[in-house]
């Protein structure tokens, strides 16, 4: 089905007041197809532009062309068209394994696990928390910094600390990071309160980052700063 077609016909149908149990029914058809994007479809037409003699050619015929298309499509050129346009054309990232730096090769969605060809590894998939992990020292941030992952730390004392997303911490570690380690990038309007720090508690906002340069500013905006989880604690809890 024609994509805008679909999400119109959904609008409709979600937006109509007293529906009936058919429509009911049919709108959670259409809600179930939300998820699929067409690649293409066939005609008459195609047949005909190939110099094909399209007289006799029935509904039957053109529904079992589709399938065997679809079915030489995706046997041969479907999963490596995918990968070159999703990564070279459109720059969608892949997961990084945890364990070598290298992208992942596959996804297995029964068990919520990725492998990894390049070292044969497998790790299961961890949703992002919205936390970080201030990883400091140079021999701790490499393999961070060399995966691309996290965000640069500049005002540390250790030359090259990161903040690594959580999740990729605790499969790379196989450990739970300690408290004090975790940051969050607050943003505007929230962030407000942790700049206000800085007339009335210098030790508090000593311990936050303005988020001021880099990949983190590009992705957090102005009036961002990265804070430890244990101030977000303590402010929630009124300082207690």
């Amino acid at each position: 089905m024609n994509r805008k077609l679909l999400e119109d016909l959904h609008q409709y149908f979600e937006q109509k007041d007293n529906k009936t149990g058919a429509e009911t029914s049919f709108l959670n058809r259409l809600a179930e197809e939300l998820p699929y994007f067409q690649v293409t479809a066939t005609s008459r037409d195609d047949l005909q532009r190939q110099g094909f003699d399209i007289t006799d050619v029935d509904d039957e015929d053109m529904r079992e062309l589709a399938k065997r298309l679809e079915s030489d499509y995706c046997e041969q050129l479907y999963w490596i068209s995918l990968d070159i346009i999703a990564q070279q054309g459109l720059d969608i990232p892949k997961h990084i394994c945890p364990f070598c730096g290298k992208t992942a090769d596959s996804y297995d969605e029964s068990d919520k696990t990725f492998y990894c060809n390049s070292c044969s590894n497998s790790w299961e998939k961890l949703e992002p928390t919205g936390r970080f992990v201030k990883v400091e020292h140079p021999d701790n941030s490499k393999f961070y910094s060399e995966c691309e992952v996290g965000y640069d730390c500049y005002n540390s004392e250790d030359n090259g600390a990161m903040y690594v997303p959580e999740n990729f911490y605790k499969a790379h570690e196989n450990k739970e990071p300690l408290e004090r380690r975790i940051f969050v990038p607050v943003q505007w309007p929230e962030s407000q309160q942790y700049f206000e720090l800085q007339h009335e508690s210098a030790k508090k906002f000593s311990l936050c980052e303005p988020i001021e340069h880099g990949k983190s500013f590009e992705d957090f905006d102005s009036q961002a700063i990265w804070v430890p989880i244990s101030l977000i604690k303590k402010e929630q809890n009124g300082n207690k």
